[in-house]
C-alpha cells in the first residue's frame, strides 16, 4: 500500500511541476503541422522548407510582433532566400509567368496576389483571435517562449481542416475573373492542390 501511495504522490508531484518545453519540442510540433498542410495543400516544399519556414513566421509573429501581413510581405520579398531548389523555383517562375499571361498583366496578377491575402486573412480571423487570446493568457501566466510557440503550433494544427481549407478556396477563387478562372486554378494545380 506505501508502494502505491509511493507512485500515486511522485505522479501527482512530477505532473504538476511545469514541464520545460525544449527547442526540440516545438521543432516536432513544426514538423507535424507542416506535414498536415503538405497533405492538405501539396508537397511542393518540402518538410525541411517548411519547418523552416514556420520557425522563422512563429519567431516573426511572437518574438518580433510582426503582423501576418509583415509575414506574408517577407516571404513574398524574401522568395529567393528560402532555400528552394532550382526545379522548385523554375517551377513557380513557369507558373508565375503562366497567371500573368492568363491575367493579362503583372498589375492584374499583383492585385489577385493581395485579393487573395486579404481574403485568407479574413477568412482566418476567427481561429487567429481565438490563437491571440491563448498567446495573452500564456503570457500572462509566464510561460517560456517555446510554450508559447509550441502550444500556438498545437492550436493551429488543431484549427487547420480539410473542410476550411475547401471553404477557404472557393472563397479565394471568386477573386480570379471568372474568364481566367479555370486557367488560372490549372496552373496553381502544378505547385498545391486545388
Amino acid at each position: 500500500m506505501l508502494v502505491v501511495l509511493s507512485i500515486v504522490v511522485g505522479v501527482v508531484l512530477v505532473g504538476s511541476a511545469p514541464v520545460t518545453v525544449t527547442d526540440e519540442d516545438v521543432n516536432r510540433c513544426y514538423t507535424n503541422l507542416v506535414n498536415k498542410l503538405r497533405t492538405l495543400n501539396g508537397e511542393f516544399i518540402t518538410q525541411d522548407q517548411g519547418v523552416q519556414m514556420a520557425n522563422t513566421a512563429f519567431d516573426m509573429y511572437l518574438v518580433e510582433n510582426k503582423t501576418l501581413e509583415q509575414i506574408a510581405d517577407y516571404f513574398k520579398t524574401n522568395v529567393n532566400n528560402l532555400g528552394f531548389t532550382p526545379e522548385q523555383t523554375g517551377m513557380f517562375t513557369d507558373v508565375y509567368s503562366k497567371v500573368v499571361s492568363i491575367l493579362g498583366s503583372e498589375e492584374a496578377t499583383t492585385q489577385l496576389y493581395k485579393k487573395a491575402l486579404k481574403t485568407t486573412f479574413d477568412f482566418i480571423a476567427n481561429d487567429k483571435a481565438k490563437t491571440d487570446e491563448m498567446i495573452g493568457q500564456l503570457r500572462e501566466q509566464g510561460a517560456s517562449i517555446n510554450t508559447i510557440k509550441q502550444r500556438s503550433c498545437q492550436q493551429i494544427f488543431t484549427l487547420t481542416t480539410l473542410e476550411k481549407k475547401k471553404e477557404m478556396t472557393i472563397q479565394i477563387a471568386a477573386n480570379i475573373p471568372e474568364q481566367s478562372r479555370e486557367a488560372v486554378k490549372k496552373e496553381f494545380s502544378k505547385i498545391m492542390k486545388i
